[in-house]
């Protein structure tokens, strides 16, 4: 049996035993692939958070811009940036998830590798909210309220159409949404 072939099927052993691993048998026995595919993964839906927001403020900011000057049609912007923070909040939920997995199936098993327990270690220790959301989450609600405040006042003084009525209600409810997902929760 060629020596990498041994290593894997050995560290295919201890992971169904439980057994921790030596650094040898964690990088040949297949997990190095799993820990940098997670890794790069992770890294991946931080890019695609940072670019949701930078999405949200940009399609804010042409809608305000047109908004302006035109009938309502900031108000159309709200419900938009609730969904792309589900997105922005779809991503932070999967890096936290690949963060938990790395930890409690890669880490515990591999003595060498702890950076996804040290950050659990220090979230832990910190306030229940997290600078991130805080930012991202802050910049968009802060987009919605202004866009509400721009189309409420582009129909001030005048007969309100039912579509305007509808879009004022579920912009509410859009910044309300954003706005919950502010609200600190526990982490684990």
């Amino acid at each position: 049996m060629r020596e990498p072939d041994r290593l894997y099927t050995e560290a295919n052993a201890r992971i169904h035993k439980g057994a921790p691993m030596d650094d040898e048998a964690f990088f040949h026995g297949g997990f190095e692939v799993e820990y940098r595919a997670l890794r790069d993964e992770s890294l991946k839906r931080i890019e695609l958070r940072q670019q949701t927001v930078s999405i949200a403020l940009t399609i804010a900011g042409v809608f305000l811009g047109v908004g302006i000057g035109t009938r309502a049609v900031a108000l159309v912007y709200p419900p938009l940036a609730l969904a792309l923070a589900i997105g922005w909040l779809q991503n932070d939920l999967r890096i936290k998830e690949i963060g938990d997995y790395i930890r409690l199936n890669l880490e515990s098993r591999t003595p060498n590798l702890h950076w996804e327990t040290t950050m659990q270690g220090r979230r832990t220790d910190r306030p229940y909210w997290r600078a991130v959301v805080m930012s991202h989450a802050g910049a968009i609600l802060m987009a919605q309220v202004i866009a509400i405040g721009v189309g409420v006042s582009t129909i001030y003084g005048t007969p309100i159409e039912a579509g305007e009525i509808a879009l004022l209600i579920a912009d509410v409810l859009s910044a309300l949404a954003v706005l919950l997902w502010i609200i600190p929760k526990s982490r684990r």
